[in-house]
């Protein structure tokens, strides 16, 4: 019985597709974790050099008004 079980390959293709898809959006997960990490990171540096910015009058205060 276990042996006609393995030797069954109906159905293999789907669950490669599966496990594959699967994969793919682990991947596609950390991906954009780290990218986020990056650009937060990227954004809160930006914020912090306006602020000294506008603080030390190094820039006008409009210039970061939209």
């Amino acid at each position: 019985m276990v042996r006609a079980l393995l030797a069954e390959e109906s159905g293999q293709a789907l669950t490669e597709y599966i496990l594959i898809l699967a994969f793919c959006a682990i991947g596609a997960a950390t991906l954009t974790r780290k990218l986020m990490g990056f650009f937060d990171e990227g954004i809160l540096k930006l914020a912090a050099q306006m602020e000294k910015d506008l603080k030390s009058g190094r820039s006008p205060l409009d210039s970061w008004s939209n």
